[in-house]
């Protein structure tokens, strides 16, 4: 993910293909190998390759379908198919997909681990970046809300912890 957000789409294609290649062999683990093609096929739709993405998204998505890969797993891959087909001129199919799987994996994440509200922020500020070169303002704001939601400490209980009397008097 480091090579991605810092341009590095080359290098990062590269690791994940390797990566994949690994988990894909017989020491490997299936989980990580279909985490692993996703991430390729994310930084194909990065370089604007949406063809090679969205194949190979949709083979990832079939094969998690199949092995009753984890909700969030299957979540990432549809959310990330949805946006190759969103910017690779599917508009029309890719822009629910993408809706329904921010949707799921936003109450995934609220539920989740701390790595899984982690990564689901990252997916938020991505879709905030799809939304706002669609000028798609009212989900814009209220994704932006959404992303506060996540960032918002838990406490002990699991439940976000609300601001508190003493807080708003700082």
């Amino acid at each position: 993910r480091i090579l991605e957000r810092n341009q590095r789409l080359v290098e990062a294609e590269s690791w994940h293909r390797r990566w994949y290649r690994f988990q894909s062999g017989p020491n490997g683990d299936s989980l990580l190998a279909a985490r692993a093609r996703t991430r390729l096929a994310n930084c194909l739709r990065l370089q604007q390759r949406f063809r090679e993405a969205i194949a190979t998204l949709r083979e990832t998505l079939e094969k998690q379908q199949q092995s009753a890969a984890p909700a969030w797993d299957q979540e990432v891959t549809r959310f990330r198919l949805g946006q190759a087909l969103v910017e690779g001129a599917a508009v029309e199919e890719g822009r629910p997909l993408r809706e329904q799987s921010s949707e799921r994996l936003l109450q995934l994440a609220l539920d989740g681990s701390p790595d899984e509200r982690l990564e689901c922020q990252q997916l938020v500020e991505d879709l905030l970046k799809d939304l706002e070169a669609e000028s798609d303002l009212a989900s814009l704001e209220r994704w932006q809300r959404e992303l506060e939601k996540l960032k918002a400490p838990k406490n002990s209980s699991g439940l976000e912890k609300l601001p508190s009397l003493s807080d708003s008097q700082s």
